[in-house]
């Protein structure tokens, strides 16, 4: 066991959006926080509203092994090896139909979002290992529920992340280590804003949860042995509709909310 006194997060997207509100979220609790992002100007920023004693701050290409490696080996150098807890935040998105995006941008999704997010939970998993009671919360979404034709890579990639949130709960709990995800809908971010002209039908009333919102279920989720979580009221309704009505039915509607024709 670490002699590191502090509770210890790392957070991937830590630069903007639902990172830096997890980030702050922790801090704010007393906890030590790894913040990492690929984008260091940004990630300098958020750092600077965390209390210098309660965090560091290391540019991470989570599609790099060596990045991560060598993240992972400053962190535990901080912390005396210690880590509390990984939540798996960093993603892409990019809309459109399957056949009108590039083989290139489309495969990156799955670099970052799948891939990384696994490259990065297997070269933590030691230092997991060593802290008792440790966590892993992973970003999912609510587009793992079912397909949307206008981000079917996208969605692939967090039903993917869904399905290995589920293997690892059962796997990793034999070290005494809990396995979450959350799947909330569209967040107030960067990520969903810089793309509305792209959806079919999409307005900045849709989306309605905040980085704060969601920050706060996470810290939910790290005090709960509960594996999904269904962030905001709409999430819930359409996770349930999901669970009930037939797959026939299924696609059509999702075809007519979002006036795919």
């Amino acid at each position: 066991m670490s002699d590191f006194t502090q509770k210890v997060i790392i957070v991937t997207g830590a630069a903007r959006g639902i990172g830096k509100a997890i980030s702050k979220q922790f801090a704010g609790k007393g906890w030590f926080v790894a913040m990492l992002d690929l984008d260091i100007g940004e990630l300098t920023e958020a750092a600077l509203e965390i209390p210098d004693e309660q965090r560091c701050y290391i540019q991470c290409d989570i599609t790099k092994e060596e990045d991560i490696l060598k993240t992972i080996e400053y962190i535990t150098q901080k912390t005396h090896g210690r880590v509390d807890l990984l939540v798996n935040n960093a993603g892409l998105i990019e809309v459109g139909d399957f056949d009108q995006l590039s083989l290139k941008v489309q495969q990156r999704l799955i670099d970052v979002n799948l891939s990384g997010l696994i490259s990065m939970t297997y070269h933590t998993l030691p230092a997991l290992k060593k802290t008792p009671k440790s966590r892993i919360i992973n970003m999912s979404s609510a587009s793992a529920l079912i397909g949307n034709p206008e981000l079917s890579v996208y969605a692939a990639t967090k039903s993917a992340v869904k399905s290995l949130t589920e293997g690892w709960a059962i796997s990793l709990k034999k070290y005494d280590i809990r396995v979450s995800d959350l799947l909330p809908l569209f967040v107030k971010t960067r990520m969903v804003y810089d793309f509305k002209e792209k959806y079919r039908h999409m307005t900045e009333k849709n989306a309605r949860l905040t980085p704060t919102q969601v920050a706060k279920v996470v810290w939910k989720a790290s005090r709960s042995n509960r594996i999904h979580w269904y962030v905001g009221t709409k999430t819930k309704l359409f996770a349930f509709l999901v669970g009930v009505v037939p797959m026939r039915w299924q696609l059509p509607i999702s075809k007519s909310v979002i006036k795919y024709k």
